[in-house]
């Protein structure tokens, strides 16, 4: 089986759980199953095909606004948001930002700083108008 028919039937399997309820907030950092993607988009990885994303706006219980995370230091530094973490520097990606589904959350990570969930705020904002 290739990874897009896996991730198949992972999507079908987390989309039919509907007795499954995730409380999220934003400012908060969670393991969520981004899916097996085309082209330059970004790849979940693992069995869950999951990466941490980042929660920047709650728009209802079922959905929210997130941008992935990385390690990765490569691409172009004016779509990401660099941060420290106790493991290490830390990249979101914010030419990566969608709405995902709740029922994408796996487990909460981490919850941001105010300081700079307040910088990736603003880097979102500035990559969204500025052309």
């Amino acid at each position: 089986m290739n990874d897009y028919e896996k991730w198949n039937h992972l999507k079908q399997s987390l989309n039919s759980d509907n007795n499954r309820e995730v409380f999220f907030k934003e400012r908060e950092l969670w393991w969520c199953s981004t899916g097996y993607n085309i082209g330059s988009e970004q790849n979940g990885k693992n069995k869950d095909f999951e990466r941490p994303v980042l929660i920047i706006r709650k728009l209802s219980k079922e959905k929210f606004i997130g941008v992935p995370q990385t390690t990765k230091e490569s691409g172009n530094p004016a779509h990401r948001y660099q941060y420290q973490t106790k493991d290490g520097l830390r990249y979101l990606l914010g030419d990566q930002i969608r709405t995902f589904s709740s029922k994408r959350l796996l487990r909460k990570q981490a919850k941001l700083s105010k300081e700079n969930f307040l910088g990736v705020k603003m880097k979102v904002l500035l990559m969204l108008v500025d052309h």
